[in-house]
């Protein structure tokens, strides 16, 4: 938008955030090629109630793995490698990838649902970094 106001140019949702004093604009998710650094896929963010009607909710329930999966719609079936930050990764979303004949790799936080806390409580480490 013109001098960075984009709240009055027409943007189907303006996130707000409330630690931040202003709002932040568009909000957009987007699916990168690791090799040419290239973004091949942009997803706006349009709300909470708009977003719960997007393909894969209804199958998986969780909006970061159905994001995961619409922005790598045209690689379901091939066996690559996805790759998420801890907003999108989830025991959920590697199962939805490994569905969809894709790999998946992230950082999931160990509080989340299905995590293996009880293999890692009982595996025993020998050295920092086992």
């Amino acid at each position: 938008g013109k001098d960075g106001n984009y709240c009055s140019d027409g943007m189907p949702h303006v996130t707000k955030i409330a630690r931040k004093p202003k709002g932040v604009g568009a909000e957009l998710k987007d699916a990168a090629c690791a090799v040419t650094q290239v973004i091949i896929a942009l997803e706006i963010q349009e709300g909470k109630e708009a977003m719960a009607t997007k393909k894969y909710m209804q199958e998986w329930k969780k909006t970061g793995t159905a994001q995961v999966l619409r922005l790598t719609e045209p690689w379901h079936g091939t066996g690559r490698v996805i790759n998420a930050d801890a907003a999108l990764a989830s025991v959920t979303t590697a199962e939805a990838c490994r569905t969809y004949g894709m790999h998946f790799t992230g950082l999931v936080k160990t509080a989340t649902t299905k995590f293996p806390m009880d293999h890692f409580k009982h595996h025993e480490y020998k050295e920092q970094g086992d």
